[in-house]
């Protein structure tokens, strides 16, 4: 009996609608699923990997998280203000991607001696969101030394025959 290949990714971009998510139908002479090329999960090396206390390893105040079709920074930037700092999020695709306006994004924060009005970002809290690129300046206010911020970011990248849903998990630091 012939198994028919999963349709959420279809279902996905019918519900978001034809213009954000073009995808070409898939070939169904392959009854197995095809793995993605690449996985967007830490690797037991990557700097996003949680260390043997259970926090992550990042002692930066940046990291650079790039796949095939998208680049990535995420960082923290002190501001003139005592104890003010900005985390930054930006976005852009790469190859022939563009960011996906219509996916909804989120951010989700996970903070250590900082706070912050909201622990998970969406599109209308970014500073700019278009098919070139997608940037976040969110405001964090540290209450001690070492702040850090971590957690995961859902987005997703587009060609003109194929989208790509990401997720990405992230730490940075306050030197």
């Amino acid at each position: 009996m012939r198994q028919a290949r999963p349709l959420l990714p279809l279902a996905l971009c019918v519900a978001l609608g034809a213009q954000a998510c073009k995808r070409r139908t898939p070939d169904t002479s392959d009854p197995q699923p095809t793995p993605p090329a690449h996985t967007t999960e830490p690797t037991p090396t990557s700097p996003d990997t949680l260390g043997a206390q259970g926090g992550p390893q990042a002692a930066t105040a940046r990291q650079d998280l790039n796949g095939p079709n998208y680049t990535l920074v995420v960082g923290l930037a002190p501001i003139p203000s005592p104890g003010d700092t900005t985390f930054n999020f930006e976005l852009h695709g790469t190859t022939g991607y563009h960011v996906n306006e219509q996916y909804p994004i989120a951010i989700e924060l996970e903070l250590a001696n900082a706070t912050a009005s909201k622990s998970t970002l969406r599109r209308e809290d970014a500073a700019e969101y278009t098919q070139a690129g997608a940037r976040f300046a969110f405001p964090i206010h540290t209450t001690a030394p070492g702040a850090r911020v971590q957690g995961r970011a859902r987005f997703a990248v587009c060609s003109a025959e194929n989208c790509v849903p990401e997720t990405r998990t992230f730490a940075v630091a306050l030197p």
